[in-house]
């Protein structure tokens, strides 16, 4: 608790303990505290901090690695009884002088709605201890609801690609049946079926070769397996000539403004934070081939977007907290010499996914909005009363920002 989180007790507390413990737990409640604890943190020798396995910030999410200064999503989960790990770490800390034993309630989720254990890996994927594990995590995070927290500063604003700058051009359906019918290929299947294998297919290509492929497949090499996987799942036989044809065919078409558009409102929105002195970003779980091609193709320059993080490069995949801090740290490359460092909490991200794109910002101590382009209103409504802010343009989010009366830049 805030209440609770006196940085001035924070080192004292921490020298005080005799033993080295598994985990040190700190529930500061405010975005800014995160920092001043790593901050501090910092000042203790690599031999003490060595004998500490991780500081965990309360609910869900951020494992700090203080020797290497990196970030891991680990969800915490609140049955203390069932847990040893955390209840352990609980009696450490309850009791301490400057600190209080109501650890499991931080005041922005509600008590009963936190996540499972699951770890997140570094590649995006997550491993549950069992499937009854995993159910209970769905489950769980269904109900999760956030507290609304307006912005009292942004420097830095991160954005999706496709949902939130760039929509798709025609249907999936139609740029895969439509190139597979040109090579001769009989294609005797509806939308649905082939919508539905391609989903089955990307799903299986990901957790197969996570971020597409990273270092073990070029991005064409995964999108061949996923688009050819997608065919074979509808039934549809192919000699290895028309393979070579039809993937070759769809990969260029995706790689094309056949396939993509800018949304009307995204360079005028560039612009604005351009002249209030906002560094903006993609941020977007995609192979390279967003930034080299698909958005120079659409307009989009370094003047307009100065960083870009995909998925692909970094290794991790949204919702994993690397990902968001590997952004937040490209972004405040383009600060002046000698500004000062950035704070997640001065930090915006904008998507169209709850989980990946408002939930991962939300636990890394970042601004998120969403945005509800296609008029999708019982999703829209249901991130809502998640807690999530629903705006239906980029040129809400101006709007948003200037109610919020927030300094820019």
């Amino acid at each position: 608790r805030r209440s609770s989180f006196r940085s001035s007790s924070f080192p004292l507390w921490l020298r005080s303990l005799q033993q080295p413990p598994l985990a040190v737990i700190v529930i500061p409640i405010d975005y800014p505290c995160i920092d001043e604890a790593m901050s501090k943190l910092r000042s203790f020798s690599p031999a003490f901090l060595g004998r500490t396995t991780s500081i965990w910030f309360g609910q869900a999410s951020t494992s700090i690695n203080v020797l290497t200064n990196t970030r891991s999503a680990v969800p915490l989960t609140p049955n203390v009884s069932g847990n040893g790990r955390w209840r352990r770490c609980v009696s450490m800390v309850a009791g301490r002088k400057g600190f209080d034993g109501g650890l499991a309630y931080p005041n922005h989720l509600h008590s009963n709605r936190w996540n499972t254990g699951v770890r997140h890996g570094g590649s995006g994927d997550t491993t549950a201890s069992s499937a009854s594990n995993a159910h209970q995590q769905q489950r769980v995070a269904g109900m999760a609801t956030w507290a609304k927290v307006r912005p009292k500063r942004i420097r830095i604003i991160t954005m999706d690609v496709t949902g939130t700058i760039v929509s798709f051009r025609g249907s999936l359906h139609e740029h895969y049946l439509g190139e597979a019918s040109k090579v001769g290929i009989n294609v005797n299947v509806d939308s649905k079926t082939i919508n539905e294998a391609f989903k089955r297919a990307y799903d299986e290509t990901s957790k197969m070769y996570p971020c597409f492929g990273g270092d073990f497949l070029s991005a064409k090499q995964w999108w061949r397996e996923c688009v050819l996987k997608s065919f074979k799942l509808c039934g549809i036989e192919m000699t290895q000539s028309q393979e070579n044809q039809l993937f070759q065919r769809i990969y260029s078409v995706f790689g094309s403004n056949a396939a993509y558009e800018a949304f009307d409102d995204a360079m005028p929105f560039l612009r604005w934070a351009q002249r209030n002195g906002i560094i903006c970003g993609v941020l977007s779980n995609a192979d390279e081939r967003y930034g080299d091609a698909i958005l120079p193709m659409l307009g989009f320059t370094h003047d307009d977007l100065q960083f870009q993080v995909f998925s692909k490069d970094i290794k991790t995949e949204k919702p994993d907290a690397p990902i968001f801090l590997a952004a937040m740290e490209q972004g405040a490359g383009f600060f002046p010499p000698g500004a000062e460092a950035c704070l997640p909490s001065e930090v915006l991200h904008i998507g169209n996914d709850f989980r990946k794109d408002f939930e991962g910002a939300r636990r890394m101590g970042i601004h998120s909005l969403l945005l509800d382009r296609y008029g999708e209103a019982e999703l829209a409504d249901e991130w809502k009363r998640r807690g999530a802010p629903v705006l239906t343009d980029l040129m809400d989010v101006v709007e948003f920002l200037g109610r919020s009366n927030c300094t820019l830049g």
